[in-house]
């Protein structure tokens, strides 16, 4: 999970370990257990070969989303944890100037926070460690849902990995 460009590591005089992170045009539906154990890699899906050098391309801290439903959706947050720190984590929809703040609460390498943005009565926020950790949510956040069209999402912190999900609604006819 690295912040830039892959971190090559010397092995020996010919041999180097990377990680190359792939955009692949097609998709999967992860069930809860694979999010969990943060299973992400897909084996056999390359159509095509793979040849180095590559143009690798810089992580971002945000992501831009369309929503194509007819409605707002709600959205789970999973925020997974490479590195142990103290600070306060933000992660705002840019787009409407809304924000779930987190502080005061020591993140730990290889925790997963659960950002549940569903509806009000489904809103929490869960430690793969800690459990319910709602309480170190700040008074001045608002929980948001993916609105229709046009949505940036970001997280400025270095060492976490990011992913939110969601399922377009539609109306019915």
């Amino acid at each position: 999970y690295a912040s830039g460009l892959p971190t090559f590591e010397k092995i020996n005089n010919h041999t180097y370990r990377f990680i190359v992170y792939l955009d692949m045009f097609a998709f999967w539906w992860l069930s809860p257990s694979e999010i969990n154990e943060g299973v992400f890699v897909r084996e056999n899906n390359i159509k095509g070969s793979l040849s180095l050098p590559q143009a690798f391309t810089v992580r971002t801290q945000g992501a831009d989303i369309y929503n194509n439903g007819a409605i707002a959706a709600p959205l789970v947050i999973d925020i997974s944890v490479h590195e142990d720190f103290s600070e306060t984590l933000v992660v705002r929809n840019v787009t409407y100037d809304l924000s779930v703040v987190i502080e005061d609460y020591t993140f730990t390498e290889g925790e997963i926070i659960s950002i549940n943005m569903g509806t009000a009565d489904e809103y929490t926020i869960t430690s793969s460690i800690n459990g319910n950790i709602v309480k170190y949510l700040s008074e001045e956040s608002e929980f948001f849902s993916l609105e229709k069209g046009y949505n940036r999402l970001e997280c400025d912190h270095a060492g976490i990995s990011v992913v939110a999900r969601y399922r377009e609604r539609f109306l019915g006819v």
